[in-house]
């Protein structure tokens, strides 16, 4: 016996149209066969039938099941055709944070860098330092004292690497080629140069979408003061942030970038253990043939130019260095000669100021030891990825950050250009973007996300590494003079204390980051 039909709605044209168009592309998905559709939705032979499990049916299906569905249906249609209908409305996008601005980012580096140049022009701090540069000696430091080679050697900036001092005779050439003798020429050329370079570093950045990064080298460059702009460790410490990221992508480069920041510095070829992964990796092997082909030449072109001598003047040069008044290890005896006379600091032949008295020794035996065990992590390290491969990118970038970390605890010196060391490391390693409540999301809690997450580690050591930098630049050059010579040298030692204590945090956090992604599935996130 055939059941009544229900008796229908009363649909408007649109609504009839619409359920018309939705019921025929429901039928032809779903497998129900129907007969003829009339123009009210109902089916002119409706005989209801069983439905399978894919909702097919055998005969026809019920006006009301149809008309429902096309009541639904041509609800949502027309509620989307004022929309529309007679003109295409453009997508409205989110509104971008203004920290992934970078109109933002390059207005404020450029504002730092202006900064930097208006102290240098203004107060001329740094430009000691570039007189060095140029002449090779000073006859009177920045504070009277006489500065001459190390020891008396006659090789001038024998304490740097040969290849490391290229940068200075290409400006000296360019400055002498513009105005002939000018000082003022050589020091306006090098900013200039030191500024391109920062410039370059702040592009390279925002083209890998590393805002987060950027803002973390303009608040560097803002907070380091005019050193940023007068010293050769920009130099180096690009060239390891960059070698470093590019390990992946650009084997080869990132072996010579290596190498050569290796050649200028000494201290970036402990960093040759992020080039390692599995031995029987083909970029393994591409990134330690280009970083021991480019070493070898650069070696090469300084041996047949400037004698062997010039090749190991850098490391001789560190026999004769005390511990230096800025450095980790010399921090409780330089504020501990604020107050006592045991403690002396002077200036060495080093042609930096060194603290000396009781203990001192005993320190200096301590900061060789961190260097040493330094050292052989690395080497424990480039072995592991050798033998078990588990290498990436970020590992790389964790490894290196953590070595430097540790590289500044270790060394005898902590000069403020120091901190150029680091910085760039960090700032490739930022995470791209914030969440809404954080680095890794909802909830997750300020201790987690700066001490534990493989995001939120980078993200703290670049507020550190801001803070450290402006600390640097309280301490030198601009109370410097209190801290060597006459004043309240309490002052510059109390905050000395604070940043060298910070630097200690830095590298536990490296090394928690570290730890955490070389456990097994520690990855990207």
């Amino acid at each position: 016996m055939k059941q009544p039909h229900p008796t229908p709605r009363r649909e408007s044209s649109q609504e009839t149209s619409a359920s018309n168009v939705v019921s025929s592309g429901a039928a032809a998905t779903n497998g129900a066969v129907s007969e003829t559709t009339t123009s009210d939705g109902a089916t002119s032979n409706g005989a209801p039938s069983d439905t399978g499990a894919n909702g097919a049916a055998s005969g026809t299906t019920t006006s009301g099941t149809t008309t429902s569905r096309a009541v639904t249906a041509s609800r949502k249609v027309t509620a989307e055709r004022p929309a529309t209908s007679g003109r295409s409305v453009a997508t409205t996008r989110p509104a971008r944070p203004v920290y992934q601005s970078p109109i933002a980012v390059w207005v404020c580096w450029l504002l730092a860098n202006i900064f930097q140049l208006w102290i240098v022009a203004t107060y001329r701090w740094g430009t000691e330092d570039l007189s060095y540069y140029r002449n090779g000696s000073l006859l009177s430091g920045p504070f009277g004292e006489h500065i001459v080679g190390i020891g008396g050697s006659p090789t001038p900036l024998s304490e740097y690497p040969d290849v490391g001092v290229w940068p200075i005779r290409a400006v000296k050439a360019v400055a002498d080629g513009l105005a002939p003798g000018s000082e003022t020429a050589f020091f306006l050329i090098f900013a200039l140069a030191c500024c391109l370079l920062g410039a370059l570093f702040t592009g390279y950045l925002l083209r890998l979408g590393r805002f987060l990064g950027a803002w973390t080298w303009v608040g560097v460059s803002f907070a380091i003061g005019p050193i940023l702009l007068t010293r050769l460790d920009l130099i180096p410490g690009l060239a390891v942030g960059v070698g470093v990221a590019v390990v992946v992508s650009h084997p080869r480069v990132a072996g010579a970038l290596l190498a050569f920041a290796t050649a200028s510095k000494l201290w970036p070829g402990v960093l040759a253990v992020a080039l390692v992964d599995r031995w029987d990796a083909r970029g393994t092997w591409q990134r330690l043939g280009f970083f021991a082909l480019t070493l070898a030449v650069l070696v090469g072109i300084t041996t047949a130019t400037e004698g062997f001598e010039r090749v190991i003047s850098p490391l001789t040069y560190q026999d004769v260095r005390g511990l230096q008044v800025e450095s980790v290890a010399a921090t409780p005896f330089t504020f501990l000669s604020a107050f006592d006379d045991r403690w002396e600091i002077n200036l060495s032949s080093s042609k930096s100021y060194e603290v000396t008295g009781p203990g001192v020794e005993l320190a200096m035996h301590a900061a060789t030891a961190v260097m040493a065990l330094t050292l052989l992590l690395g080497v424990y390290i480039a072995l592991r990825h050798f033998l078990r491969g588990g290498w990436n990118t970020e590992r790389a970038l964790a490894a290196a950050t953590m070595l430097v970390a540790l590289l500044l605890l270790g060394n005898k010196v902590f000069s403020p250009q120091y901190v150029l060391w680091l910085a760039p490391l960090i700032c490739l390693a930022m995470p791209a973007r914030i969440g809404r409540r954080g680095v890794r999301g909802e909830g997750a809690r300020w201790r987690d996300v700066l001490l534990d997450t493989s995001e939120g580690a980078p993200l703290g050591l670049g507020v550190l590494t801001v803070i450290i930098a402006g600390l640097s630049f309280l301490v030198f050059p601009i109370s410097y003079g209190w801290l060597v010579s006459s004043g309240p040298a309490v002052i510059p030692a109390s905050i000395l204390v604070v940043r060298n204590l910070l630097c200690i945090l830095v590298a536990i956090i490296a090394v928690r980051w570290w730890l955490r992604l070389s456990r097994p599935g520690g990855q990207v996130v």
